[in-house]
C-alpha cells in the first residue's frame, strides 16, 4: 500500500502578485506550485535551513473541529397565517 503523504499546505499572495506568477508559470510552461517549490527551496537551502522529512511534519491541531448541531425542530405555521394572492 502506498505510504499517505501529509496534506498540501497553502500560502496567501496579493492577487496582483499572484496574476505576476501565473503570467510567468505559464511563459515558461512550470506550475505554479513547482515553481514555489523550487524558489522558496532554493532559498531556504541558501540559509542553511536542515530538510525536514514528511513524516516530522507536525499535524495541526488548530483547526476547529465541527460541533455536532442540535437537531432542528420544525416550526409549523400558527393556523391563519398564509399568503393569499
Amino acid at each position: 500500500m502506498a505510504k499517505k503523504s501529509p496534506p498540501r499546505r497553502s500560502i496567501s499572495l496579493k492577487g496582483t502578485t499572484y496574476h505576476r506568477l501565473q503570467i510567468y508559470c505559464d511563459a515558461t510552461g512550470v506550475s505554479v506550485s513547482g515553481f514555489l517549490e523550487v524558489l522558496i527551496g532554493a532559498r531556504l537551502d541558501a540559509a542553511d535551513v536542515p530538510e525536514v522529512k514528511p513524516e516530522d511534519v507536525p499535524v495541526r491541531e488548530d483547526i476547529p473541529v465541527p460541533r455536532e448541531l442540535p437537531a432542528t425542530t420544525a416550526i409549523e405555521p400558527a393556523p391563519g397565517q398564509h399568503f393569499t394572492f
